[in-house]
């Protein structure tokens, strides 16, 4: 018998609308599910690093101080969703502050880590690059979508008026689901709906927020975005989206497009294949990894590419059915309880070592 205590702190900041919120979430409650003997318990911010077998903090942010100052009693766990502001540090600039913190994490403090989960094999890769942390101490667990993302069997033209009447949407129109930052590539996006004359609904709280400082660094697409998009009644932001109609809108959608220049998984793109909503993606980072042979690729640096992609999907239908029957099937190969059943065969090897 084990006793693992898993860190809840990133659930009482943004992160807990994003996918770390929504991986920490699923986590725990998996692991809380299980009855193999265990003691699975979590602690917060405000209490202390418990004293167990194993402590797991389940995020990673570059340039906070996630990583203890000193060595635990437990052996010590993180899972590292990705690493972009490092790797592409021209495009989130963090000053001395944040750079400071960095280096004390990757150069002193990450020696405390007993084990590294990463969400990809691309994010293992950089793990080892950049952490520096040897390939025999990090393991891939692949996240997966809930299992409420499905095709719905409702009638379509019903669910379509209701998500018409609700959220003010055309018959017909490309997704796409996230934050508004460099490395999700948006003014690209934008461009290409441009181009090839669809609507364009994009969904996140970031979209709509108004409570944002556009001068920062780290929000120069956003406020680009939201420059590119003003007036035109082709693109439509929806701000944050309850899950319950969030699947409704992948059912409905023509195409899914996430055209990043890099990402550490990826978890809309198998929102999307599992309700059977053909994807277009770059193929940059983990996507290829996630999405294998079930989307349409298309180049991040090239809008002609983005554009011609998109078109692709949505007006032959040819493709357009192809790609929603092998979307579905590649969601499939993803499940939470295949995740937790994993992340507890690394606590066991860690503790055997």
């Amino acid at each position: 018998m084990m006793k693992i205590a898993i860190s809840t702190n990133a659930l009482k900041t943004d992160y807990r609308l994003q996918g770390t919120g929504n991986y920490i979430n699923h986590l725990v409650n998996g692991l809380k599910e299980r009855v193999d003997g265990n003691e699975y318990a979590t602690y917060s911010a405000n209490e202390k690093m418990p004293v167990a077998d194993i402590v797991h903090v389940p995020y990673f942010s570059p340039f906070e101080l996630v990583l203890p100052a000193s060595k635990p009693a437990s052996k010590f766990i993180v899972t590292v969703h990705d690493l972009i502001p490092v790797i592409f540090d021209n495009f989130f600039p963090v000053g001395a502050k944040g750079k400071f913190k960095w280096y004390l994490q990757k150069f002193w403090r990450s020696r405390y880590m007993d084990h590294v989960i990463c969400d990809s094999y691309s994010t293992q890769t950089d793990v080892v690059e950049y952490l520096d942390v040897p390939i025999e101490k990090t393991s891939v667990v692949y996240l997966a979508p809930d299992k409420q993302y499905k095709r719905l069997n409702d009638d379509r033209d019903s669910l379509r008026r209701q998500m018409q009447e609700k959220y003010n949407l055309p018959e017909k129109f490309t997704l796409y689901v996230g934050d508004v930052v460099w490395s999700k590539n948006l003014p690209s996006l934008i461009e290409a709906a441009k181009q090839i004359n669809v609507t364009l609904v994009l969904a996140g709280k970031q979209l709509i927020n108004q409570d944002v400082d556009l001068k920062h660094p780290w929000n120069s697409d956003l406020a680009k975005v939201r420059d590119m998009i003003k007036d035109d009644k082709r693109f439509i932001t929806l701000g944050y989206i309850p899950d319950e109609d969030l699947v409704k809108l992948y059912n409905l959608a023509m195409v899914y497009c996430q055209p990043s220049h890099y990402e550490g998984f990826g978890i809309p793109v198998l929102e999307a294949m599992a309700c059977g909503c053909p994807v277009v993606a770059s193929k940059e980072g983990s996507l290829p990894e996630i999405a294998g042979d079930a989307a349409l690729y298309v180049c991040a640096g090239d809008v002609r590419s983005i554009a011609d992609g998109i078109g692709e999907a949505f007006f032959n239908e040819g493709c357009h059915q192809e790609l929603s029957k092998q979307g579905i099937i590649q969601a499939q190969k993803f499940s939470w309880d295949k995740a937790i059943d994993e992340t507890v065969e690394v606590y066991n090897r860690v503790v055997e070592k």
